[in-house]
């Protein structure tokens, strides 16, 4: 599994390749789309993780770090608001069904 998204990116862009298509790679196989997919939700499931554990900071931080707890709950905030997590659900998705060339326009927001 990659380390990191941006490495998760690169997989797929090699996978994919970087020019948009208007339906189903027919180079992808059931079996690769499944793998994509899974570690794509592997991420989700990390990022969410990561949201709680933000949020505990913030919390705890409240009463002795003021400016820290601001900026965590900043962040956090922006998180959302980019809707990271539906994002990468509905890529995951796409990337499951086949469609990892393809980008809609909810995911590319």
């Amino acid at each position: 599994m990659p380390a990191s998204p941006n490495q998760f990116g690169d997989k797929l862009r090699k996978e994919f390749g970087t020019q948009e298509r208007a339906g189903v790679d027919p180079t992808m196989t059931r079996q690769k789309a499944e793998q994509l997919a899974a570690r794509m939700k592997a991420l989700l499931k990390k990022l969410k993780e990561l949201e709680k554990e933000m949020q505990a900071a913030a919390r705890d931080l409240a009463a002795t770090d003021k400016d820290a707890s601001s900026k965590i709950r900043r962040a956090l905030g922006d998180m959302q608001q980019d809707e990271l997590t539906r994002n990468m659900s509905l890529s995951a998705e796409m990337i499951r069904r086949g469609y990892g060339g393809c980008r809609s326009d909810a995911a590319s927001r």
